[in-house]
């Protein structure tokens, strides 16, 4: 955000399943509206997970709790994502909830008549023409499937560090199309911390043991070297919680120019600390 301007150029990107899609960017506003669709895939690793009776009963829901949850996140744009501005996590097991609705993903293309052979009469003509061919468009994409619509009404978003007068929020829609079977249970996310102390302590322990035999070893064929080396696999966070150390790993948010190795090696340099 530009605190000196009171004003933001906002922007969403939305991400499931490894796929991120980015909206457009509202210059200068504090109240965006995006009006923007995002096609975000249902990927299996196989189809016969939901074909396949016995999979579809075990393993199909496993596949989309491993999926996790839907985040939308607000970013400020001023040249490149410069600026977190807050986020919101989705649980589509919420969408099971929500109203029937009619939806088709490409439920506003223009429909055309089909051309006639020239030795049809208009009657003929007339009957045959369904008004379902679309321009360019596969006319299953045109078909409309009944789906449950989750609709997010000011739903708050948090984890931005900028103090505002007024909670923020976001409004969208949701749902899958087509929908999954009546018979299909979604299961729900789970929404515990997964790296607490108590679920990765067997595995601290163990990196810890390993590493003291190593470098007795170690010792024995290197004499010189440091007696006391340690080598860390967790860290503590500033709330006491002890946490795996690739958890300090963040993506960094670049334009494209400096999407090589040498261009980011360039720009970090540059970097005064």
């Amino acid at each position: 955000a530009d605190p000196g301007y009171g004003s933001s150029n906002p922007f969403v990107r939305v991400k499931y399943d490894g796929t991120v899609e980015q909206s457009p960017v509202i210059m200068a506003s504090l109240t965006p509206i995006w009006n923007h669709v995002f096609y975000l895939p249902v990927r299996f690793t196989d189809p016969v997970i939901y074909k396949d009776q016995a999979y579809k009963k075990n393993i199909f829901p496993e596949e989309m709790r491993s999926k996790g949850f839907l985040e939308l996140e607000i970013w400020h744009w001023d040249g490149v994502p410069t600026e977190f501005l807050g986020s919101f996590r989705l649980d589509l097991v919420k969408t099971r909830y929500g109203q029937p609705v009619e939806r088709a993903i490409c439920g506003n293309a223009t429909k055309t008549k089909k051309v006639a052979n020239s030795n049809e009469d208009d009657a003929e003509r007339e009957k045959e023409d369904t008004g379902d061919d679309t321009i360019g468009i596969d006319p299953a994409l045109s078909k409309y499937h009944t789906t449950y619509l989750y609709e997010g009404k000011r739903e708050k978003i948090a984890g931005s560090s900028l103090s505002t007068m007024a909670t923020p929020t976001i409004s969208f829609e949701c749902y899958f199309l087509p929908d999954f079977k009546p018979d299909f249970k979604f299961p729900e996310q789970d929404d515990k911390e997964i790296a607490s102390a108590a679920a990765f302590a067997p595995a601290y322990q163990r990196w810890n043991d390993i590493f003291r035999e190593f470098n007795e070893a170690y010792q024995v064929w290197f004499p010189d070297s440091p007696a006391k080396r340690r080598w860390i696999c967790s860290y503590t966070d500033k709330s006491g919680k002890t946490l795996p150390l690739p958890r300090l790993v963040t993506p960094l948010a670049l334009p494209a120019e400096l999407g090589s190795p040498l261009g980011i090696m360039h720009w970090i340099k540059c970097i005064e600390f």
